[in-house]
């Protein structure tokens, strides 16, 4: 006898039950490794939104609270531990009044500057009132001239240190801003942490018993006002356009600015989770991760657009760490501009570039018969002027200084002119 076919007992085998098992065990692994993708992508457009509204409202701080008057801004003088008016040589703390003829301390239309008054202060507040040095330059970087660039790597000659820095003619003063009471007294910590950092990222406490409970506010305990995260902090540096620039035909080689344009550009550099201290003020250990310079040894693409770069450390005892470098970060390239005579000129070029990609790691090489290490980034900013040839004007390869600042996730940039005078301000 021959059973029908809808006589047979329905359902399916272990085969097709373990097959399907192992379908959705390869789709559950899939998300899973997915997730931590989605995590990474969801933190950086995070980071990406919050730096970009902290630097538009930058820019915008910048221009409301009057910060491009060149009469309100400070610097250290750690000859007699004093701030003083950088532009104003009859300041009787300025280190160059009692020069004769008097020399100018910035010379506004060549001198490029570092506004960054929470660095100053939190350095200031750790220190007791007093100033590590060299706290008044950026970087803070002490390059201590042939015995920390090695002579292999220098060209000759160098700019005259009466413009800069001895140690590193390549840094720029640090200034920082007056309160707004007069007599040349700088911004305290709290009154630079209300400008400079974040204020959008706020506390919320959860509740521990119930959690069905709403988050509730942070006010902190003295300070009877609504608590930040405050990892987003904003600096801004200050440079002249060379495109704004004439030669001086009185003063040959000296490159000045127009004195009725004064242009500038204006970058705000906002940094993620910033260390704002040159050294522990509990250790004394250098914070030496914090701004760090290494050497150009060439441009690869010419200097367009930045392009690829081959950086290298500064001499044969530097650490590989010098070169660490993250994707989508920020650095300042500068280097002396020199005309057709060789002779470097005012102003020192100092540009600001993001890093589109980097080698996952420094191999150690022989240049100019030194052993340092060296590593290849590529770099999306404005052109580099590098000079080719002796008779051609721009920065040598060899001139150009890398300043990586840790933690800078965007720089926001515009042109400008500084003011001398303002109807608001005294």
């Amino acid at each position: 006898m021959h059973r029908s076919i809808n006589s047979r007992r329905r359902g399916i085998s272990l085969m097709e039950v373990l097959f399907s098992i192992g379908l959705d065990v390869l789709g559950v692994m899939g998300i899973a490794i997915l997730l931590p993708v989605a995590t990474y992508r969801a933190q950086k457009g995070l980071r990406a939104d919050r730096s970009s509204a902290l630097g538009r409202n930058a820019l915008h701080e910048f221009d409301s609270r009057g910060l491009k008057l060149e009469a309100g801004w400070l610097q250290w003088n750690p000859s007699n531990n004093r701030f003083f008016t950088p532009s104003n040589v009859g300041d009787p703390n300025h280190p160059n009044n009692n020069s004769s003829p008097p020399n100018p301390g910035l010379l506004i239309g060549r001198q490029a500057v570092c506004i960054d008054p929470y660095f100053i202060a939190r350095n200031a507040e750790a220190n007791g009132g007093t100033m590590p040095n060299p706290v008044e330059w950026f970087p803070y970087t002490n390059l201590q001239g042939g015995n920390d660039i090695d002579p292999a790597f220098r060209r000759t000659p160098l700019l005259s240190t009466q413009f800069s820095q001895p140690n590193n003619p390549h840094a720029m003063p640090r200034l920082t801003l007056d309160n707004g009471q007069g007599l040349r007294n700088a911004m305290s910590s709290l009154q630079a942490e209300s400008i400079f950092l974040e204020n959008d990222n706020l506390i919320f406490d959860l509740p521990e018993k119930d959690k069905t409970l709403p988050p509730i506010q942070n006010y902190g305990g003295t300070v009877s006002r609504r608590q930040t995260k405050g990892n987003l902090s904003w600096y801004v540096t200050i440079a002249p356009r060379l495109d704004a620039m004439t030669v001086d035909t009185s003063n040959p080689g000296l490159v000045i600015s127009d004195a009725n344009q004064k242009q500038y550009t204006l970058s705000i550099v906002v940094v993620e989770d910033r260390v704002p201290l040159i050294a522990s003020p509990t250790t004394g250990v250098n914070n030496a991760a914090g701004e760090r310079v290494a050497l150009v040894s060439n441009f690869l693409g010419g200097g367009y657009g930045g392009g690829e770069v081959a950086m290298i450390t500064r001499n044969a005892n530097r650490p590989i760490t010098d070169l660490n470098l993250k994707r989508d970060r920020w650095v300042m390239l500068s280097g002396f501009f020199r005309d057709g005579s060789n002779q470097p000129v005012l102003p020192v070029v100092h540009s600001w570039y993001k890093v589109a990609a980097a080698d996952d790691k420094a191999e150690r090489v022989t240049i100019s018969g030194v052993d340092v290490f060296r590593r290849y980034v590529t770099l999306q900013g404005p052109d580099f002027p590098v000079r080719t040839s002796a008779a051609t004007p721009g920065v040598w390869p060899e001139d150009v200084r890398v300043t990586m600042v840790k933690g800078v996730v965007a720089v926001f940039e515009k042109s400008f002119r500084i003011e001398n005078t303002s109807l608001w301000r005294q």
